[in-house]
């Protein structure tokens, strides 16, 4: 059901339908709207001292939890000192969202007081980013923002929001993303013989990590050829190669001596993506 509220309404409760508990920021000017329902919300603010402490609270935290972590700063300087943090959390596969306040909608690209272009100074170190330019777009950026960051490999996403679209009204509509619909590892494992002692139990305990950490794995996991999960190779790749979402994460080639695997290593080899 869809109500009228603000644009940083939206923004407070599209974070807490996507399970966010905890932010961690620093208030300043073009982010300071979103503070207004952050008062009235089950969400707990812990006010950091420096936006740079921010950033690396909210990866501590997401480390720490397995949960998301979530961070604001406002525009220009505020959010150019999440870099680091950001940056670190590319590096370490930490899922992050981060939300930053822009300069209004009129004078992005104008030099106005405090902007900068933080889309694209960490276009380079997130997996996406976006710079919201409707109030009625919150919702759906949020919703995106949680998914992106957490599935395949996990990692930071930014979230930038002017000042006007914060104060701008617009219906709020939380919406339900269909995962299959979206972006999903698929991981396949090929037969492990001819290695150090150990692998094949390696190779197992990585593949049901993997289906833990993303809820699926397209392609059964698998130590050896004669493995009851074991399917054939080019079902494999026709079931990853059919879904343009699904992508290899995880590739391990067996004895390239034997026959099946080393027409399966071929098979994987051509068809895979560059």
């Amino acid at each position: 059901m869809s109500e009228q509220m603000t644009g940083a309404q939206s923004l407070i409760r599209s974070l807490e339908a996507a399970g966010t508990t905890d932010i961690f920021g620093i208030p300043g000017g073009a982010i300071l709207p979103a503070y207004d329902p952050l008062m009235d919300s089950s969400i707990r603010h812990i006010l950091v001292r420096h936006e740079q402490g921010a950033g690396h609270a909210a990866q501590g935290y997401a480390a720490a939890t397995g949960r998301v972590g979530v961070c604001m700063a406002t525009s220009g300087p505020g959010a150019t000192n999440l870099v680091t943090g950001i940056a670190n959390a590319w590096m370490d596969s930490v899922p992050l969202v981060c939300i930053t306040g822009a300069v209004v909608s009129w004078l992005i690209g104008r030099d106005g007081f405090q902007e900068a272009d933080i889309t694209g100074i960490t276009h380079s170190i997130t997996k996406h980013n976006y710079l919201v330019m409707r109030p009625e777009e919150i919702a759906l950026t949020v919703r995106e923002a949680a998914h992106i960051c957490r599935t395949g490999r996990p990692g930071p996403v930014l979230v930038d929001i002017p000042k006007d679209v914060f104060q701008e009204s617009a219906e709020y509509d939380f919406p339900v993303i269909n995962v299959g619909d979206h972006y999903l590892p698929a991981v396949v494992l090929a037969k492990t013989i001819g290695y150090a002692s150990g692998t094949s139990t390696h190779v197992l305990s990585l593949a049901e990590l993997t289906h833990a950490i993303n809820g699926l794995a397209p392609a059964e996991a698998c130590t050896t050829m004669d493995h009851p999960n074991l399917r054939a190779w080019r079902e494999i790749v026709t079931e990853v190669e059919s879904n343009p979402y699904r992508g290899i994460v995880a590739v391990f080639i067996g004895d390239l001596d034997d026959p099946v695997s080393s027409e399966a290593d071929g098979s994987l080899r051509t068809q895979l993506p560059d």
